[in-house]
């Protein structure tokens, strides 16, 4: 709806407004603060993508949200929405007792070089970490968060067996998905959820008989 509105500088939301779309406030980047009003229950996927957001904060009276330090939650504090992309802040530690991180969560978060995830994490959704400068500084490889797997980082060689360390809970959507290079994937006994196409394109699911995975 303002997508694309580089002089938007600030925002009045409706008191009875429920829903913001998919991508309403994209690369807006003069928009530093965000007040959910009372009457909000959804926020859509990459609403404030690119923004220049540098905290979050909640009506009181609103029973689906919350906001801690600028961060926004669920209002039990088990799922963590929107971290505040343009914080200024070198690192964050995700609440114990968070489950679930939402997707692009910490999208284009540049100066976050340091995010500590708890166990307690065992979902996490798509892209949540993408462009930050966090998963910019590690190496090739498995990328864990919490107790979820959340994306392999870089190209899979060739004929590579991966072995997902135990105790991983959830796989990210298309963590794995065109990684052409996987053979054989390990699953641990903990597992209980995979996201959608987490391993689409893979040699492994391509070697699959049909209706067989």
């Amino acid at each position: 709806a303002f997508s694309s509105c580089p002089k938007l500088a600030s925002i009045i939301f409706p008191q009875s407004l429920k829903t913001i779309g998919d991508e309403a406030f994209r690369l807006c980047p003069v928009i530093s603060s965000v007040i959910i009003p009372k009457s909000l229950e959804k926020i859509g996927a990459c609403a404030f993508g690119e923004c220049g957001v540098k905290s979050y904060s909640v009506d009181s009276a609103n029973p689906n949200f919350t906001a801690v330090n600028g961060v926004l939650y669920n209002k039990d504090k088990t799922v963590l929405y929107l971290y505040p992309s343009a914080s200024t802040a070198v690192s964050f530690s995700v609440p114990a007792g968070v489950k679930e991180i939402g997707e692009y969560a910490f999208w284009y978060a540049e100066k976050l070089s340091n995010i500590s995830v708890p166990s307690s994490v065992v979902k996490v959704g798509k892209e949540a970490f993408e462009f930050s400068t966090w998963l910019e500084n590690k190496a090739d490889g498995v990328i864990y968060a919490g107790s979820a797997l959340y994306k392999y980082k870089g190209d899979v060689p060739d004929n590579t067996t991966v072995t997902i360390n135990d105790g991983t809970v959830g796989i990210t959507e298309e963590a794995f998905l065109g990684q052409g290079g996987i053979y054989k994937i390990s699953f641990p006994d903990s597992l209980k959820y995979i996201g959608k196409n987490a391993l689409e394109r893979t040699e492994w699911l391509i070697e699959k008989p049909h209706g067989i995975v």
